[in-house]
């Protein structure tokens, strides 16, 4: 179970990972942060439906938490359709040298004919993972990445020790079903937390935005 639910974690936060990356290689700057925010907002939406389902089985449903984990393999069937409907990435076809590949999908998205070969030249080799921290932890970027790096060092592990303890506390203080009952209520604000920076990043800017939301989190 516990192997079976590092492999969950990983996977998981590895989509939102790329899921990032793509709508920032897709999207023009001035709405990134929007998109972002609305993406993040739309999978959040799975631990308050989780919740929801805890909340509504586990107190009369013997076992009911092996059909919760059932459920949740359902997040698989999206997959067959990302693999039908989402384009690659024409910044990363540009990268690999697919220029044409590049073009036929910007066409595609823009309706109009879009030529990508001159900026073929500028993708550059793809650097190393070393390559990468000595670029971020030199020059300009020094203060940015090192502040960057020690606030989701701090801030990540606070997050997810306030997501992980209430149940258990609440289950011991209340007893199961309104400790499931508050949890649910708790989850609902996880899905609002992504929409607010989604309307606020891309006016009151990414620092701006970013020292706002770790204030309230940290509140």
């Amino acid at each position: 179970f516990i192997f079976a639910r590092t492999l969950t974690g990983y996977g998981v936060f590895s989509v939102m990972v790329v899921t990032n990356t793509y709508i920032a290689e897709f999207a023009p700057a001035q709405s990134r942060g929007k998109l972002q925010g609305l993406v993040a907002m739309v999978g959040f939406t799975a631990p308050l439906l989780v919740a929801i389902l805890s909340w509504a089985t586990a107190p009369v449903v013997p076992g009911a938490w092996r059909y919760i984990l059932y459920f949740s393999g359902v997040g698989v069937l999206p997959l067959c359709l990302a693999l039908v409907f989402i384009k690659e990435s024409p910044r990363w076809l540009v990268g690999k040298g697919r220029v044409a590949e590049a073009e036929a999908i910007m066409s595609e998205l823009c309706r109009r004919d879009v030529k990508l070969a001159h900026l073929a030249g500028r993708a550059g080799e793809a650097m190393s993972l070393r390559e990468v921290l000595k670029f971020l932890s030199g020059g300009g970027y020094r203060k940015r990445f090192f502040s960057q790096l020690a606030l989701y060092g701090l801030g990540i592990p606070a997050l997810f020790n306030i997501l992980i303890w209430p149940p258990i506390l609440l289950d011991a203080e209340v007893g199961l079903e309104p400790g499931l009952r508050i949890s649910a209520w708790l989850a609902l604000f996880i899905p609002l937390g992504c929409l607010l920076p989604a309307y606020l990043s891309d006016s009151l800017g990414r620092r701006h935005c970013l020292t706002l939301m770790l204030l309230l989190a940290g509140g």
